[in-house]
């Protein structure tokens, strides 16, 4: 008789114990970070759909760790972005340029997850740049790309692209597109550092890309617009007719 209870205790236990498991792995989700330079390559597959913090690590000339920051990631029909910010604590003049590529991924650094559909058509694409003043440093360009894919994009970086560049000394800058596609989407980014020349132990540099809506003028606004040109063009009209007169 006492089998039974416990029989029935270990299969709600394990029901349960399901349920929490896949919720995990259904909601799981990595950044996945890929550093380049010429023919070096390192990658770090943070478990978190939030933030990543790399320590510092070394690729071709470079000795560097990466800042990665993920804005409404489910997210709930507001703004997607990525922010990264790439700490340069040496790195060997003359070396190819060093690409870092940051994609929000199922766990393993497969598939690209899909971000929350902005709320309405069009959506704004941005790609933004910071490459500020920095003692030593005297030259270099800073490239940010991102990259904004329908669900039919789910692997590498593909889709459309917004690019951003910024020479050392002009402190960064931002381009805009607009895309007729709002409903889920992919999100991802390359941040890019060439020409680098700095006397400095360290200095930093870093790349933003996001989606957001347009805000598209509701009705009620558009009408009184139109009431405000029409009493214009209606004043015009009186005027001329005033001094022909």
């Amino acid at each position: 008789m006492i089998r039974n209870p416990l029989k029935v205790m270990a299969v709600a236990v394990a029901a349960v114990g399901m349920i929490v498991l896949g919720g995990s792995q259904r909601a799981a989700a990595d950044i996945f970070i890929t550093v380049s330079s010429g023919t070096s390559t390192q990658t770090f597959d943070a478990p978190s759909n939030t933030s990543a913090n790399t320590t510092f690590t070394n690729v071709g000339g470079y000795s560097f760790s990466i800042q990665t920051v993920i804005t409404n990631y489910p997210g709930t029909g507001g703004q997607g972005e990525i922010s990264t910010t790439v700490n340069l604590a040496s790195f060997t003049a003359g070396s190819p340029a060093l690409v870092t590529t940051v994609q929000l991924t199922n766990p393993g650094g497969g598939t690209n997850l899909l971000w929350t559909s902005p709320s309405s058509s069009p959506v704004s694409v941005t790609a933004g740049t910071s490459f500020t003043t920095q003692s030593g440093v005297s030259a270099g360009t800073v490239s940010t790309t991102t990259y904004y894919s329908s669900p039919g994009v789910t692997s590498g970086l593909g889709g459309a692209t917004v690019s951003n560049s910024a020479a050392y000394g002009t402190g960064g800058g931002l381009s805009t597109a607009s895309a007729a596609y709002s409903g889920p989407y992919t999100l991802a980014q390359t941040v890019t550092l060439t020409g680098a020349v700095s006397t400095a132990s360290s200095f930093n540099y870093g790349g933003t890309s996001s989606v957001s809506s347009i805000a598209v003028p509701e009705p009620s606004s558009m009408a009184i617009a139109g009431l405000g040109a029409l009493g214009m063009i209606g004043y015009g009209l009186r005027r001329r007719k005033a001094l022909g007169a």
